[in-house]
């Protein structure tokens, strides 16, 4: 029974705050604009991929 009383006025006596909401476009880190070679010619800016996803993925042959 005080285990009972105990464990109930425990949670009881919680004050809940709310868990502060996180802001997305704070932790972004901005990419510097480079540009890659095409394999059909020309270039491609990664500027120009502004606003959509982009997946980089570093590889190495030796893997």
């Amino acid at each position: 029974m005080f285990l009972l009383t105990l464990l109930l006025s425990a949670c009881g006596s919680i004050d809940p705050t709310p868990a502060p909401t996180p802001n997305p476009d704070s932790d972004v880190i901005q990419a510097h604009d480079f540009r890659l070679a095409r394999l059909g010619g020309g270039e491609l800016a990664f500027s120009d991929l502004r606003g959509q996803w982009v997946i980089v993925n570093f590889w190495a042959t030796w893997c």
